[in-house]
């Protein structure tokens, strides 16, 4: 059974990190197989900012953006079709390695105009696979903030219990606190 630390913080109230999640899982009785954190390879992405967008000289479909970013102040080529000024989205720079495709971003050309990183959809972050464009945060977010914080409730952990085990939760021990009396974990048979 897989499931995401979102839907965990629904049932129990606790501040765990991953590793401390699954090690009172195990000692609740259910072995985690794996943890999965999608926020570790979003190390080197952050919030950014487009101050200016404007049209690209060689190409119908895509937007030269002045970026307001962690490193300062970055002209990006993007093709997205609600890249616009104002817009607060998520920044990968120079270097960093896009999840969805396992690219490793470099200073190039694009139709004549060097891009120096990307705007990212949540797709190429691997987060969500029906993006039609570049995310759009909320634009009171600081710019250079943590693109982990801001999706890091995408993660997952996988427990390989064999059957439905049902935890009572009305007396917790350790660092878990209920948020209801009983989870349901496990697959039904």
């Amino acid at each position: 059974m897989k499931f995401t630390r979102a839907w965990l913080a629904r049932h129990l109230a606790t501040d765990l990190d991953f590793a401390g999640l699954a090690e009172a899982m195990t000692m609740a009785g259910l072995e985690v197989e794996d943890v999965h954190d999608p926020g570790a390879a979003l190390a080197a992405f952050s919030v950014a900012k487009i101050i200016e967008a404007g049209p690209h000289p060689n190409a119908d479909k895509l937007r030269v953006c002045q970026v307001d970013t962690k490193d300062g102040r970055k002209e990006i080529v993007c093709g997205a079709p609600n890249a616009r000024t104002g817009l607060t989205t998520i920044y990968a720079p120079i270097g960093a390695k896009v999840p969805a495709s396992g690219i490793v971003l470099e200073a190039r050309p694009v139709r004549g105009v060097v891009s120096n990183g990307m705007l990212c959809s949540g797709a190429e972050l691997g987060v969500d696979t029906e993006s039609e464009g570049i995310l759009e945060l909320a634009p009171t977010l600081a710019v250079g903030a943590p693109a982990a914080s801001r999706i890091a409730s995408a993660s997952a952990l996988a427990s390989n219990a064999s059957k439905a085990v049902a935890l009572p939760l009305a007396q917790p021990r350790g660092a878990l606190s209920p948020a209801s009396s009983r989870v349901q974990v496990g697959r039904s048979a």
